[in-house]
């Protein structure tokens, strides 16, 4: 019966063990809405309480936002938080609207009147700013896309309008900017997916209306053609260098790069994609924008084959 007392007193150590180390060590870590002792709710991830966001709850199967003290705002109306992120020691802070319902939800994928103004509220309840969004009229049964401003409000003002359309990376905690150009016609709706002439010059929208720059750009299928930093279409034919500029800024730096991109413009006007024979060299662009491709290696064209281009973008193995 020895060895009966010796696996008692291990299973009493191992009992004790347990008892000196209770919860601390063993217990889940937090995720998902968590209810405090006062009622209020919190969003949890990995153990961290989430702020200034916001988080959908699957219970009920609506979205909720979180004040800056982590816990869930319900109070009705317009509600503005202030997103602020640090990662090695950098901070980035920035500004985040959402609309309260009578319930606490936010509205979501919806467009809302707000003191005379309209403004679009779509995944998670976030105001969208500095760009298009459709909008559907019940009564004609069409919809159309219109021009959202810096602050959200729907621009209907003809003619141009530019935006400064802002993307926040949480990982780099970097903060990209660019102006944004939209053409907005006289019944408010912006100028999508055409080819505009405007005071005796071309420019060509994308699907959501914004003014094509820098690329080739294609609409129905048809002849794809070149638009320069100013969006007017390029005619001059031959080789055409374009530089593109992006402005990226954090709390303790702001930086502007530039880069160089090649394309050439047909005899016939249109911009070159694919494999091109110039001067008895090959070429290949971009078969989207037009955009010469150098200094680099490319497997996807033909299986088993890569192709090699030097700085020139000229194929040396071609």
């Amino acid at each position: 019966m020895s060895h009966l007392k010796k696996i008692a007193a291990v299973g009493l150590t191992l009992t004790t063990m347990v008892s000196m180390f209770p919860m601390t060590a063993m217990a889940a870590t937090k995720n998902g809405w968590v209810q405090n002792s006062s009622g209020k709710w919190s969003y949890y991830e990995d153990g961290e309480k989430v702020k200034y966001d916001s988080r959908e709850d699957y219970t009920d199967g609506k979205c909720y936002v979180l004040s800056s003290a982590g816990y869930r705002y319900t109070k009705k109306g317009l509600y503005t938080s202030s997103y602020i992120y640090t990662r090695y020691g950098d901070k980035v802070k920035f500004k985040q609207s959402y609309y309260i319902q009578d319930d606490g939800s936010v509205l979501e994928y919806s467009w809302k009147k707000i003191s005379g103004k309209w403004y679009y509220f779509g995944f998670r309840g976030k105001m969208y700013k500095s760009t298009t969004e459709y909008k559907y009229d019940e009564k004609t049964g069409t919809g159309k896309y219109y021009l959202l401003g810096n602050d959200g409000a729907m621009i209907t003002k003809k003619g141009w309008n530019k935006v400064t359309h802002k993307e926040y990376s949480r990982w780099s905690v970097d903060l990209y900017k660019e102006t944004r150009y939209y053409y907005v016609l006289s019944d408010g709706s912006v100028a999508r997916d055409c080819v505009k002439k405007i005071k005796g010059k071309y420019y060509a929208f994308d699907y959501e209306g914004l003014m094509v720059q820098n690329s080739g750009y294609s609409v129905n299928g048809k002849k794809k053609y070149l638009y320069g930093s100013d969006g007017s279409r390029i005619t001059k034919k031959g080789w055409i260098k374009l530089t593109v500029t992006s402005t990226h800024k954090g709390a303790n730096y702001s930086y502007t790069s530039k880069s160089k991109q090649w394309f050439y413009v047909n005899k016939d006007g249109t911009v070159a994609t694919g494999w091109n024979k110039i001067s008895g060299k090959w070429y290949y662009f971009d078969s989207y924008s037009g955009k010469m491709y150098r200094s680099t290696e490319i497997s996807w064209i033909d299986e088993g084959k890569t192709y090699i281009f030097n700085s020139n973008g000229v194929c040396i193995n071609h």
